[in-house]
């Protein structure tokens, strides 16, 4: 794990390949509450895919970032991402984000456009709400009277598409880092369509979390800039339940942006 030095603390991040001085990097923040391990098999392929160095940045909360998780905005959490291209001197980058993580890559992008070269969004938000049934689930999955097996169960509707182990994802994350989501974001119309660089959107068909109705509207807003995927079958956990199909849509993508 590498970090860098920001406002008294720390923001830790990991390097998947070698960097290519003619092709951009590719930088990374996984889900809300997630550590980078989600993303460590995703970003194996797709540096391989694509010949790029792919940069993992560790969220507040999770080991190695020692930033203070509670009284943050989105924008603190972008200047994290921010640190770290201007340390490893990697801008202008491709900032990609999976679920509340590409909150995150838009705020980056809408505040220091210098250093995006291009935005990938994994299962985009939250103009549309999450259905009733991802809270339902949820619920579900909170219930201590029922059965662990059905409160997995439950949660794996929740996030999973069917045939995903949902035990990937239960594990209690620390307590500072479940306040990560609680970012104060502003206004949503600044960072909501994530600047101006070129965009890629890859959503789940059956996204409970982050419905797909929330990428078709990026899309029709600027149909030029942004390319929509929407995957059949697939739900909220993109990188996780399919880490091959999307480093091969990522990796197709950014070779076409070259």
């Amino acid at each position: 794990m590498n970090t860098v030095e920001r406002l008294g603390g720390q923001v830790a991040f990991e390097l998947v390949g070698e960097r290519n001085g003619e092709l951009a990097d590719v930088v990374c923040w996984p889900a809300g509450t997630r550590p980078i391990d989600d993303l460590v098999p995703f970003a194996n392929d797709l540096a391989e895919r694509s010949g790029r160095r792919v940069v993992l940045v560790q969220p507040r909360g999770c080991e190695g970032s020692t930033l203070p998780v509670g009284g943050h905005t989105l924008a603190d959490l972008a200047g994290d991402v921010a640190a770290v291209l201007r340390y490893l001197d990697a801008g202008p980058a491709v900032l990609l984000g999976h679920a509340f993580g590409n909150r995150v890559m838009r705020m980056t992008s809408t505040l220091w456009p210098d250093l995006v070269a291009g935005v990938v969004l994994l299962a985009a938000g939250p103009m549309f709400p999450s259905t009733p049934l991802f809270h339902e689930s949820l619920a579900l999955a909170g219930d201590a009277e029922l059965s662990m097996d059905d409160r997995v169960a439950a949660f794996g509707r929740a996030y999973f598409e069917e045939g995903t182990d949902p035990t990937l994802w239960w594990r209690p994350p620390s307590k500072a880092a479940w306040k990560i989501k609680d970012a104060d974001a502003g206004p949503i119309a600044v960072w909501w369509g994530g600047g101006s660089a070129p965009m890629l959107i890859i959503q789940g068909e059956l996204d409970q979390s982050a419905p797909p109705a929330n990428g078709e509207a990026l899309h029709a807003a600027n149909p030029v800039r942004i390319e929509l995927h929407t995957l059949a079958g697939a739900a909220h956990t993109l990188p996780i339940d399919r880490p091959t199909q999307c480093a091969e849509i990522v990796s197709d993508w950014l070779g076409r942006q070259r």
